[in-house]
This record gives structure tokens, sequence and C-alpha cells, in this order.
């Protein structure tokens, strides 16, 4: 349907909200068949601060991104037109940008939701109960390799390499995994993951890709260049190094160890 509707871009709207639940329809089928409840997805609102967290992130990473890259010469600010009666671009660019990061991180939740009850609601839960090694760099390798097709075929490639979009992907998507784990794990709730994925979403694409272009974008900056992949890995080493994710994966919040060493939930 991507393909014969001329790409990815070409869908918007509904259909690209319908494929961004596509995860989440499959664990909700899952669950159905299998008779196994909703009760592990992670409903409760957790602590504040990990929201706090899942929101400031990617927008601190999104920033840090393109500053980086313009500083390198990577990027130039090319801003779009707007209304709003502010001479200065660069002072409406922020208006804008801050408007744009609180109201597309909001809306983007509703799409966002349909990728993270699959990923971090099920996938990330059976994983962790099956007791499968690597949760981390496996869950987020399966979510990277499931974007392939529409990077490849679906013109979601930011660059004119398909192929090489494709590895950038795939690598930063896994290293943000660490973070959306953590998140959803320290947290015990699949809404601080939803946060973050809409987060990134919204600073990466609307607020700085939009404003920002030049040769080197697709390469350095944008959600999957090489600053963004810097960002998350660091991000995911210190998490991995803190000993922060490993307690998360060894004692996750919303599971009990059973008698016969699975988990089980331990909370609504």
């Amino acid at each position: 349907m991507i393909r014969a509707a001329g790409g990815l871009r070409a869908l918007r709207g509904f259909g690209v909200l319908i494929l961004m639940w596509i995860p989440a329809l499959v664990s909700i089928g899952m669950r159905v068949v299998g008779r196994e409840g909703f009760r592990d997805v992670g409903w409760r609102a957790g602590p504040w601060r990990y929201w706090a967290l899942a929101f400031i992130v990617p927008a601190v990473f999104a920033g840090f991104t393109y500053l980086s890259t313009w500083l390198c010469g990577g990027v130039f600010f090319s801003p779009k037109p707007s209304d709003i009666p502010i001479a200065s671009p660069h002072l409406r660019w922020l208006v804008v940008g801050a408007l744009t990061g609180v109201v597309g991180t909001l809306l983007g939740c509703t799409s966002a939701f349909g990728e993270e009850l699959g990923w971090r609601g099920y996938l990330l839960t059976r994983w962790v109960e099956g007791r499968l090694p690597q949760p981390v760099i496996a869950t987020g390798l399966i979510w990277g390799v499931w974007h392939l097709p529409i990077v490849i075929w679906g013109d979601y490639s930011t660059s004119a390499l398909p192929w090489l979009s494709a590895l950038q992907f795939t690598i930063t998507i896994t290293f943000a995994t660490a973070c959306f784990v953590w998140l959803r794990l320290a947290g015990g709730s699949v809404w601080t993951a939803v946060l973050a994925h809409a987060s990134h979403n919204a600073f990466y694409q609307a607020v700085f890709d939009a404003h920002f272009s030049g040769n080197l974008e697709p390469y350095l900056a944008g959600e999957v260049g090489i600053f963004s992949m810097l960002a998350y890995g660091t991000l995911a080493l210190w998490l991995w190094k803190s000993g922060r994710l490993r307690r998360c994966l060894e004692q996750p919040v919303l599971f009990a160890q059973r008698a016969d060493g699975g988990y089980a939930p331990s909370l609504p």
C-alpha cells in the first residue's frame, strides 16, 4: 500500500497511524488468543521524574545533534515562513519550536502508543519473562528491522543511500532502546516510553529537521545521524555501566519472581 501510494509520506495521517499501530494490534491479538490478560502492560503512571526525563532527554538530544552538526558546518538555519508577528527568525523559531515540541509530543502519543504497547508493553516483558539473552539489544534490533522495509522501499530513508540510512537507523534505534527500556522498567509504566517516543519524533522531525538543511544533514544530523547515534549511545553505555539498566532487567517493577523461576505480574 505504501509503495502504491508513492511512499510513506504520501500516506500521512491515518495511514501512518495504522502502520504504527501494527505492533499494538499484534500484541493485543497475542494476549487475547493466549488469554494472557493486560495487567503487565504497565498502565500505572509511575514517578513523575521519569515522565520529565522522557520528555526532556529526546529534546536535549535533538538540540545537541543539530547544534553539533551546525558547528561542524553540516547544516544551516532554514526557517519556514510563519504568520507569527516576530521579526527575528531565530526568536520566531524558538517560539514556534517550543509550541511545536509540546503540542507535537502530546499529539504524537496517539501513534507512539501503538508501537510502545507492542515493543515495551509486550515484546520486552515477554523477553525478560522467558529469560532470553540480551533483551535490550535483541528487542532494539527487532524494533529497527521492523522499520527497514519503509526505510529501504518506502521513502523513510534519511539520505539518498537507503541501505546506509537503514544501517544508521538500526544502530541508533538499538541505542535508543536502552533509554526506552530503562524508562519503562524503572518507572514501572509503559506511558513513559510512549512519551519518550513521541518527544523524539516531535523534536527531531518537526522542531529541528523542518527548520534546518544541509548536504551533510542526512549523515550527521537527523534522528539517525552520527551525533544522534553518539547521544543515545553514550546514554546507553552510562545506563549499563552504572548498573541502572541491569538492575531494572533483573528486578522489573511489574514482575515478581515465581517459584518456577519465571516472572508473574505483581501490580495492576
